[in-house]
Parts: C-alpha cells; structure tokens; sequence
C-alpha cells in the first residue's frame, strides 16, 4: 500500500508493505513515511538545494524462521550542487550531508546516530550530427533526425561515515553507505526529431 503526493518544489511519500506469505524473504515497512524537497535555487540562481527526509520501522523476516532483524531508522539527506557551463562543457560540484538515527545495531546494542558526508563532481559535454531524413509513415512523422552523444565522467566520494558499515544489518543502500571513492563513465545516445504536436513544431527525443 502505497501514497504519493506531490507539489510544486516537494512531494510527499508513505509506503506499508508487509509479508504475506512464509516462504517468503522480505523486508518490511510498517510502515515508511518520507518528504522530498526537490532540486531548487537556494538563495541565489546558481546555487540548488534539494533533500529528503524518511522515517521508517524496518523488519527483515525470512523464509520459514522464527528469527527476524529489526530496527527503526530516521534519516536525514541534505545536498547542494552549483551548476556551471563553459561552452560546451557542464560542469556540477556538489556536497552533501547525511544524519541517521538507528534504534539499535547489528549486535542489539542502544540507539546511536551516524553522521556522513561528501561530495561529487560531474563533467560533461555533447556532440551532435543533423541527418535531412523525414517522412510520416503508419502515423510516426519525423522531421530530421539529430543524433547527440553526451559523453560524461563522475568522482563521487563519502569523505567520512561516523559508523561503519559493517555494524549495521543492511536493509536498503541508506545502511551500506561507507568512506568510499568511485569513479564512474558514462556515455548517452539520443535520437531526437521534430512533430507538430498541438499545431506546432516541437523537438521530441527517443
């Protein structure tokens, strides 16, 4: 059972899963409750904030055992990104900040909080290529073709976890979150064109 409302610059999320068979492996939410504030300029047109914020009791039962782990989990997620552009490059540093609360850890002790925070740097740019092809065939029109190739790299990093990971029983990647660096490559294809949607020509991509 879920409900989700959203609003202008937040939205609004509950969520009740429960396991209805034995034979089962599942990780209950009785229930998870979260608000996001969603990516907006923060005090100045460069600088954008977004968050989320979840309550959460958690239950992970298993297949055909009386034994289950269980905990309740308050976590607070907070970053700033500023967007820059030189050219055909775009370039976004980011930081961000994470507070979590835990009932109680992998060995039953009491509550504690976890505090982490990092950062990220993303670059990238794009070619394209304009094809003159058009036609309008069993109803799918297109006016010119465009092919973009966005190449991209990214250095994420969480500089400092106050607790380890390896403390925690992991139900969702909230609980594996640990000092880490990585870095990731990326390349996205897109084909896009022109249609007249609504009496006007409009760019659509695939």
């Amino acid at each position: 059972v879920n409900f989700t409302h959203n609003k202008g610059p937040y939205g609004f999320y509950a969520f009740n899963q429960k396991r209805m068979n034995k034979f089962e492996n599942v990780i209950e939410r009785l229930p998870e409750i979260r608000f996001d504030w969603k990516n907006a300029p923060f005090f100045s047109e460069r600088l954008y904030y977004e968050s989320n914020t979840s309550l959460v009791n958690l239950n992970q039962k298993f297949s055909r055992s009386p034994t289950d782990e269980h905990v309740f989990r308050a976590d607070s997620f907070h970053e700033w990104t500023f967007p820059m552009k030189w050219r055909e490059f775009k370039l976004t540093p980011s930081a961000n900040f994470r507070e979590t609360i835990y009932s109680r850890d992998k060995d039953e002790s009491d509550a504690f909080a976890r505090t982490a925070f990092g950062g990220a740097v993303d670059l990238r740019t794009h070619f394209y290529r304009v094809f003159n092809q058009s036609w309008d065939v069993w109803g799918i029109e297109a006016n010119q073709l465009r092919h973009v190739f966005e190449p991209s790299v990214r250095y994420e990093s969480i500089l400092h976890s106050s607790v380890s990971n390896e403390e925690l029983n992991k139900f969702d990647s909230v609980d594996s979150i640990d000092d880490s660096n990585r870095v990731t490559f990326g390349i996205e294809n897109r084909i896009q064109t022109k249609r007249v949607v609504a009496g006007k020509m409009r760019r659509m991509t695939a």
